[in-house]
């Protein structure tokens, strides 16, 4: 735009050379009329550079004054994408943080359970001929977490279930017992005439709490687990009650015995059948590695 303006004031000078050729070449007339158009010429030369000078100054001062404008609004567009660059910076950076304060505020403290298993007692009748099952009683203990290894970790820190040293995430406890009657004969031995065995189941399982920071994955995981957990441990009720029945079936078919021996001789028996349910129990958490190889894992 400057060099533009420029050439406009020398086309303009030109112009005024042209006029001076002119007025050179009508120099018929007087020397004095010849000398004052001289002087009016150089005084119109005069003023027409001084208007020159001041258009030039004008529009100089226009276009310093248009560069000017434009930087500052340059500058001014460029101030903000700068803070928003910074602020979306600073933004990011605090985010994870912040998740990670939250998730370690809200994973509370389990607390080391002394729970012992409530088992259920079965009331026997000595009259009655057959198997009383008392049911299972469930007790629980709670841990928290808001993933697997969370959760894990507190039921190795807080679960009841201490054997040989080690700790379990739960158990199943169990009581037998039984009452019977018999008669003599004519010969002196003796015959049980009922038999009454009753069972009862006690578990101790863990029960997880969980928050609104759960990772993703870790609700449906806990349930896989407490499911395959439950399964393992049924496992045990499950051989309770079966030799419970062989307990019943002894008794029932218990020979004829010596009327002096029958009462000790019936209860080493079912003693020795509640020995092997034990040897099965162990068997079986040798089999199942406490419920692992069922899925009982985290």
């Amino acid at each position: 735009m400057r060099h533009t303006s420029f050439q406009g004031v020398v086309c303009f000078s030109g112009v005024t050379m042209n006029n001076y050729q002119m007025i050179s070449n009508s120099q018929i007339r007087s020397g004095k009329s010849a000398r004052k158009r001289v002087y009016m010429l150089a005084g119109l030369i005069s003023g027409f550079a001084l208007l020159i000078f001041l258009a030039t100054l004008l529009v100089s001062a226009q276009s310093l004054n248009t560069s000017v404008t434009s930087s500052t609004k340059v500058l001014a567009q460029a101030k903000p994408t700068a803070k928003t660059v910074n602020a979306g910076g600073a933004q990011q950076k605090s985010t994870a943080p912040q998740q990670s304060a939250v998730v370690a505020t809200t994973v509370s403290k389990c607390t080391p359970s002394g729970l012992s298993a409530n088992t259920a007692v079965p009331t026997l009748n000595p009259s009655a001929n057959g198997m009383t099952d008392a049911g299972t009683k469930t007790s629980y203990y709670t841990v928290f977490g808001n993933t697997k290894s969370q959760i894990a970790g507190q039921i190795h820190s807080c679960s009841p279930v201490v054997s040989g040293g080690a700790r379990y995430a739960a158990s199943t406890d169990y009581v037998i017992n039984w009452t019977f009657q018999f008669q003599n004969d004519a010969t002196g031995n003796c015959l049980i005439t009922t038999a009454n065995v009753g069972v009862g189941i006690g578990k101790i399982l863990p029960s997880w709490q969980s928050t609104p920071t759960t990772s993703a994955g870790t609700p449906a995981s806990w349930n896989t687990f407490i499911a395959n957990l439950d399964r393992h441990e049924e496992g045990h009720a499950s051989l309770d009650r079966q030799y419970a029945g062989q307990i019943l079936n002894m008794l029932q078919n218990f020979p004829l015995t010596s009327c002096d021996n029958i009462q000790s001789d019936a209860n080493a028996r079912a003693k020795a059948i509640v020995t092997q349910l034990d040897q099965a129990n162990e068997q079986y958490d040798a089999i199942t590695q406490h419920g692992t190889t069922q899925g009982a894992t985290l």
